[in-house]
């Protein structure tokens, strides 16, 4: 019986961890202190960014690559921007804002019929006001 359930958990938590096929970052500010209550508390910015860590796309095809982000201690937007696309890959826009008040944006990237082929990575950049700058790499993969 022991055996068995092991499987089982092993099983569910391969399924879990290969079906995810997400990275994550969070990149901090500096501590500040806030004294407007009675007692003052340490607060400090931070800035995670969730994104796929791979995405396909088809020569002559469209895809779309969504970031969301979760901040703690700000409100203000987040700027994205989007480099090292390959030869014949372009994006829709190379700079988008994520409001303040929303989680996410979505950029649409477009493949030439001539868009070079393979494995390539790009790099997503996630700036905010008072938070370290946050840089994720996506292996874009162009196929046929």
């Amino acid at each position: 019986m022991n055996r068995a359930m092991n499987l089982a958990v092993f099983g569910l938590a391969t399924i879990v961890f290969i079906g995810c096929n997400r990275q994550s970052s969070t990149t901090n500010g500096p501590k500040t202190a806030n004294t407007s209550g009675n007692t003052p508390v340490v607060e400090q910015k931070k800035l995670k960014v969730t994104l796929k860590e791979t995405e396909s796309i088809k020569r002559g095809k469209e895809e779309t690559l969504q970031v969301k982000i979760t901040r703690t201690d700000f409100k203000e937007p987040v700027k994205l921007t989007v480099s090292d696309l390959p030869k014949g890959v372009t994006a829709t826009d190379t700079a988008l804002t994520i409001a303040s008040g929303s989680d996410s944006q979505t950029f649409t990237f477009k493949a030439a019929d001539n868009a070079a082929l393979g494995e390539h990575t790009i790099t997503i950049t996630a700036t905010a006001p008072g938070v370290t700058e946050n840089k994720q790499m996506v292996k874009l993969k162009v196929t046929e």
